[in-house]
């Protein structure tokens, strides 16, 4: 192998490696976008630390791959997500949590475009193949090689790119996804909001209704002179609003008509009690 042909083979792969380099990078890169995403769109503090922490994990294994890459200009957006990330894992509140996300958001997103930039300057730098070969004998084979190493080059980088545009159709198939589940979280909130509404009404309903049917309930009692009995007709039948918010309407309902049946049953009793003693 003469000297040309060294050159190419070694400039060959220094240029595989490299992209190897830069492809890990780029992936990560977007898993680290995707991570982050997740957590902005996360509905509950629990969800958007744990995206958070996922996020952080991406970055710091992509700062990594960055310095092998070579894209050094891509570690200060690395930096930053990391900083922000790390105040949006440990907030003062949601709030602040998903302020520090957005930003962590912003750096992602330039992460990828200075990578984007970094490898097409990579694939525009080729070995200069218009060098003047030797004309002594064996020649042959040098230009064959100077060939076949030429063709090496612009596979790899076909492939660089096919990578590429892969990881960009998976990277928007995950936003469509992403944006589905949001538009999901939201319907669900939505239909969580009017059930707990109707709740609501049925409470004030409820509680005005049995505070009568006490009130007639302890009338009758006095009427028919069972005033001594009256106070075991006290039901504590009022429903906080907290604990509308951790039940369905359904066992609302369940609850409102357990307390009739209670107040019934203790004025049956007490009527009973006073047939018994005459």
């Amino acid at each position: 192998m003469n000297k040309t042909a060294f050159c190419l083979l070694l400039a060959f792969l220094l240029v595989s490696v490299a992209t190897a380099q830069c492809n890990n990078a780029y992936s990560t890169a977007t898993y680290a976008l995707a991570h982050t995403k997740k957590s902005l769109n996360s509905d509950n503090f629990d969800h958007q630390q744990l995206y958070a922490e996922r996020a952080i994990a991406s970055f710091e294994k992509d700062r990594d791959l960055v310095k092998s890459c070579g894209c050094e200009e891509s570690l200060q957006q690395i930096d930053k997500g990391l900083d922000n990330l790390y105040k949006a894992v440990d907030p003062k509140d949601w709030d602040e949590g998903r302020y520090y996300t957005k930003k962590a958001l912003a750096n992602a997103h330039e992460l990828i475009n200075t990578l984007d930039l970094c490898t097409s300057r990579k694939a525009a730098t080729t070995v200069d193949y218009g060098v003047d070969l030797p004309t002594e004998s064996g020649s042959g084979s040098s230009n064959i090689s100077v060939a076949d190493h030429k063709n090496n080059l612009l596979d790899k980088q076909e492939q660089f790119d096919a990578e590429q545009q892969k990881i960009i159709k998976e990277q928007k198939q995950l936003d469509r996804e992403i944006e589905e589940q949001r538009k999901l979280a939201g319907q669900s909130r939505y239909k969580r909001q009017m059930e707990l509404d109707q709740q609501i009404k049925l409470k004030r309903v409820a509680e005005a209704s049995l505070l009568e049917l006490e009130k007639n309930l302890k009338e009758i009692a006095i009427n028919l002179g069972c005033e001594q009995a009256i106070g075991s007709l006290n039901v504590e039948y009022e429903h906080s609003d907290e604990s509308l918010s951790h039940e369905s309407l359904e066992q609302t309902r369940q609850y409102y008509l357990q307390q009739t049946i209670i107040i019934q049953q203790l004025a049956l009793d007490v009527l009973k009690n006073r047939t018994v003693s005459k």
